[in-house]
């Protein structure tokens, strides 16, 4: 089984919505204390007449009096947000999908606040101007953090600073005391959501979090090696009724992983649904094919159905075959390991304790191995359980904690704390300097905030009491959450919140299918959704306005970079000569095949996004302070020099002079890596055998895969089938394999193909550590599996280290810019696109004079949420 689809889509957390909604306007006048919450937003209805049971004596009677009715005023409209499918984990802690952590966002609060380029707004309290494209706009938030880095002492301090006159949406104050609470959740041994607060090297860390694991770590690992099976005996160091628990919690998350894959998978319907013979509908609205779904995508089966052939005309006017399914075919789903087949056009469907059976036998019981490869956040689900048992042994036998506290984390007053780490990291301060305000009083239990005693709202090594409250959310955010019904999240305006209580009062956030962001908009289920910057959407757009422009009557559009972008890698381990990666040898093959591709970009890219996207140079999103720019010194297109160094175009080149020049650029690199070129062709290969992960292949031929379903359908198909045509004009085979996503992602994430293609999703302070550092190669022990491009370069190692090793930006920039030569240079990857994204707003209902002006990736409209009308306001 291959890595997760999230890891290897370009779906992250947007960490910018999180963080900007702490931005600020204008703190208004406190309100009176709120009213009890309606169940869901009301529509628009006559108010009841009241009328009397019974005419009271004396009290004239006046005869024909004409009935007159008060005038109502409507009900305005709530704001309707649409998401993807909801996984109903809207607690800060413990989401596990973008769109129920930006669901949770309307309702939390944290102390970050950063401007429309991702830069940190330190003195947020009273606030700073900063400009934007020659605008100044003022920013403020509820906190002012400082750091402080003592290099004698090899320390940083994250220093923050709340207002004094936060509230929770039900009108308790906030104090540092809930941002403590908050800390220790995600520092908990037993801590099981995505959050890696852990990972940092806090003062007293370590010594906190592996008290327990020290003393009885010996004792609960022999109970895991001795197996779920294992029959109890008075020789074993742990009980009996322990033992019993522990696989019975192992048992629990297994399932809850296979259950969080499914819902996980559910985002991908509208894209993937006809693999499987069913609509995105049909899927949403039956469990059983939910996971029939969920199994497929993660490659834990397959589907079955009778074909038949079609003839049909494709756009050239060719007739070509096709395999439909036939109709009233059968529709069989065969399980990957056991072969149980479930005939779900007969209504026999898997269930989740199918799907644990498959992952079970595939990972050999192995927990730990199945949820670092499977579970969409990438988690090892046995820790926090060995965590906890850790905690039930010294409950069993008396230990006490000897470890009461982090000693990095110091309480100032109650309003201020600090957090001391060894160290620096330049990527910590959007972690350490972004506190979660979760209220203590809500998530915790306020009895056991005994820090004294090691007790911070919940028992030490148990987070049940957190848990409780995973799908009721509760904070100091612009809303407060009502309800949650059938995909739909209901809020109201807190009135308590710290701009002001939000313009319009209403709000809903409503999970559903892909494809249906302008569908939607147009028939008015919803009023505001994010798609991609696609040709067909940009023209649907302009269809429906009446004006032919991407603003107008119908809908209203912004524009922002997608943070992240598409490129092709080539994997050093299979593209080498005589197994040796990193020599010149091995550089100059792929350099010959990642000049013919680059050459074939821009066409590919225009002719799949026309204006909607563009070339990149580099191994990073456009969006990133950390980008080269076209205007840097040394900035260079991509793979534009051939094996002399010397520029391979010329101003004014056609493109098919740009591909002749490429291609004959490519033979001097083919020439250069130890082939024999004759006649302007490849006729034999250099002595030894190409080695890959799969065994000897040729060297006269590469494979090239897509995840595109069969279909082409993907914006750098187009540079496969220009790359395949050149290169056979010099004698090397290029096959194109277009594969079902499901089987595409485990071929790649197990490093099957030679050549692939992929987006990376980027976060607001770019860390490219996991994807290029040796340690994280594909198969290594330990490894993160995520450097599929398999290079090993130890300069470029110490450059990943240095890249988080200090706090000068120009400094930084500078060392990325090195590290993106060093990827180049060995030519593992070819940057490709970087897209756009719309938001689009329905005109007719929401205010598009409110919405957010130069919005960014990092600054959208629910930066300014508070302040947003509807038009019936």
């Amino acid at each position: 089984m291959g890595k997760t689809i999230k890891k290897i889509l370009a779906i992250t957390l947007v960490l910018a919505m999180a963080l900007s909604l702490a931005a600020a306007c204008a703190k208004k006048e406190e309100p009176a204390a709120p009213t009890a919450a309606p169940t869901a937003t009301p529509a628009p209805t006559q108010a009841p007449v009241e009328t009397a049971d019974a005419v009271v004596e004396d009290e004239p009677v006046v005869e024909d009096e004409p009935e007159i009715e008060a005038e109502i005023e409507p009900e305005p409209f709530p704001m309707v947000i649409r998401s993807e499918y909801l996984n109903q984990k809207f607690t800060p802690f413990f989401s596990e999908t973008g769109y129920d952590r930006d669901a949770a966002a309307l309702v939390g609060l944290s102390t970050m606040t950063t401007d429309r380029r991702g830069e940190i707004v330190f003195g947020g309290i009273k606030g700073e101007t900063l400009n934007y494209n020659g605008t100044d706009y003022f920013y403020q938030g509820v906190a002012d953090l400082t750091v402080t880095v003592d290099r004698d002492a090899d320390t940083t301090t994250y220093h923050t600073k709340i207002r004094d006159d936060l509230k929770f949406s039900d009108g308790t104050p906030v104090t540092i005391d809930d941002a403590i609470f908050s800390l220790y959740v995600y520092l908990d041994p037993s801590y099981d959501g995505s959050s890696t607060y852990y990972s940092f090297p806090i003062v007293g860390l370590d010594a906190y979090r592996n008290q327990y694991a020290d003393q009885f770590g010996s004792v609960v690992n022999a109970m895991i090696d001795a197996g779920i099976d294992h029959e109890w005996s008075d020789a074993d160091e742990w009980p009996e009724d322990l033992q019993q628990k522990f696989w019975a919690d192992v048992t629990d998350k297994w399932h809850e992983v296979c259950q969080s894959i499914v819902d996980f998978a559910g985002g991908y319907t509208a894209r993937y649904a006809s693999s499987i013979g069913y609509t995105a509908e049909e899927i949403a609205d039956n469990v059983g094919l939910q996971v029939a779904f969920g199994m497929w995508l993660w490659g834990f089966g397959d589907v079955d159905y009778e074909t038949v052939e079609v003839e049909e005309v494709n756009d050239e006017g060719e007739t070509v075959t096709t395999n439909v399914m036939a109709e009233g075919a059968d529709i069989i789903f065969i399980a990957e390991m056991t072969g149980k087949e479930f005939v779900l056009s007969d209504g026999e469907y898997p269930t989740i304790a199918d799907f644990y059976n498959e992952t079970y036998i595939a990972y050999d019981g192995e927990l730990a191995d199945f949820s670092e490869v499977e579970d969409p956040n990438e988690t090892n689900q046995l820790e926090p359980i060995k965590a906890k048992y850790f905690k039930e042994m010294a409950d069993a036998l008396g230990v006490a904690l000897t470890v009461t506290s982090i000693e990095g984390i110091r309480k100032i007053n109650d309003y201020e704390l600090e957090i001391v780490t060894n160290g620096f990291a330049a990527n910590a301060v959007y972690s350490l300097g972004n506190l979660t305000l979760a209220p203590l009083h809500y998530y915790g239990d306020k009895s056991l905030w005994q820090p004294e005693n090691g007790l911070y709202g919940f028992p030490f090594g148990d987070l049940s009491i957190i848990h409780s409250k995973d799908t009721v959310p509760l904070g100091a955010g612009p809303y407060k959450y009502v309800s949650y019904s059938d995909q739909v999240l209901y809020y109201e305006a807190n009135p308590y919140y710290w701009e002001g209580e939000p313009e319009i009062k209403h709000a809903q956030w409503k999970g559903a299918a892909s494809a249906t962001e302008l569908s939607g908009i147009i028939a008015g289920t919803h009023d505001i959704a994010e798609t991609s910057y696609s040709p067909t959407n940009r023209d649907r757009i302009k269809q429906e306005n009446s004006n032919g422009e991407l603003s107008g009557d119908v809908i209203y559009t912004t524009t922002v970079p997608n943070l992240g972008y598409g490129y092709i890698g080539l994997n050093a381990s299979n593209i080498n000569v005589g197994g040796e990666p990193a020599s010149d040898a091995s550089k100059n093959l792929r350099r010959a095949l990642a000049t013919v591709m680059a050459a074939a970009r821009e066409t590919a890219v225009n002719s799949y996004y026309q204006d909607t996207a563009f070339v990149i140079d580099y191994p990073i999103s456009y969006t990133s302070w950390a980008a080269p720019m076209p205007t840097d010194d040394g900035y260079e297109i991509a793979f534009s020099r051939d094996v002399n160094g010397d520029a391979i175009y010329t101003p004014g080149m056609t493109p098919q002079e740009r591909y002749d020049a490429a291609i004959a650029a490519s033979l001097g690199f083919f020439e250069a890596a130890g082939y024999t070129v004759d006649g302007g062709t490849v006729t034999a290969p250099p002595a030894g055998v190409r080695t890959t992960l799969y065994g000897d292949a040729s060297y006269m031929e590469f494979e090239a895969a897509v995840g595109a379903d069969g279909g082409g359908d993907h914006p750098n198909f187009a540079i496969y089938t220009d790359f395949k045509e050149a290169m056979a004009t010099i004698g090397i085979t290029i096959t194109i394999s277009d594969l079902a996503w499901n089987n595409f992602q485990t071929g790649a994430r197990s490093g099957e193909y030679d050549i692939w293609t992929m987006a990376w999703g980027s976060t607001i302070d770019p860390d490219v550590f996991q994807i290029y550092h040796s340690t994280n190669m594909l198969g290594k022990t330990g490894s993160t599996n995520s450097n599929m491009y398999m290079i090993d370069d130890p300069l470029l190692d110490e450059l990943l280290f240095a890249s988080r090793n200090s706090d000068d930006k120009a400094y930084r920039k500078a060392v990325f810019k090195q590290i993106f030569d060093i990827i180049m240079d060995w030519a593992v990857e070819l940057p490709s696109y970087q897209r756009s994204n719309f938001i689009c707003f329905s005109e007719e209902r929401v205010n598009t004079s409110t919405i957010a002006k130069d919005s960014t990736t990092y600054w959208s409209y629910l930066s300014e949420i508070a302040t947003m009308q509807m038009r019936n306001q």
